[in-house]
């Protein structure tokens, strides 16, 4: 997986293996006690 920043100066993209991303988003969020989750983007079939 590829990871991105908006912020590319200060953080470089990275290359992460699948399952440690996935892994890293079910980490709870100390402030909501929430996993982080992901997002799904497709297009629409035409």
């Amino acid at each position: 997986m590829l990871i991105l920043d908006v912020a590319r100066y200060k953080y470089p993209p990275k290359w992460v293996p699948l399952a440690g991303m996935l892994a890293a988003m079910m980490h709870d969020d100390p402030s909501s006690q929430k996993s982080r989750g992901t997002v799904v983007i497709s297009l629409p079939e035409s």
